[in-house]
């Protein structure tokens, strides 16, 4: 899974989890007020572990993202451009009219 220019806000738990062996890359995602922003080597609930990596993600007001073991960089399958992480809320508001 590819999780990359998302908006997380005021999540009640958590932004993304990868559990049961999953793989997940993300990138220039931005995390404000989100207490655990990546589950990841804990598991989550009765799911076991999974692979994360985050690269390039802003965090503001939110917990330590929990990252496990390497994931294969999406570019090599396709092509894509990051937008900064810290340009995503308004970005994201700005396509999506209000929140």
């Amino acid at each position: 899974m590819h999780v990359y220019n998302n908006y997380f806000l005021g999540n009640a738990l958590y932004g993304v989890a990868s559990t049961e062996k999953r793989r997940r890359a993300g990138g220039g995602n931005y995390f404000g007020d989100v207490p655990h922003p990546l589950y990841s080597a804990s598991g989550y609930a009765d799911s076991g572990p999974g692979r994360a990596v985050q690269r390039h993600d802003v965090y503001v007001n939110s917990g330590v993202p929990e990252t496990n073991g390497t994931v294969v960089e999406p570019g090599t399958y396709y092509p894509y451009t990051l937008d900064p992480a810290a340009e995503v809320p308004a970005l994201v508001t700005a396509g999506t009219g209000r929140i």
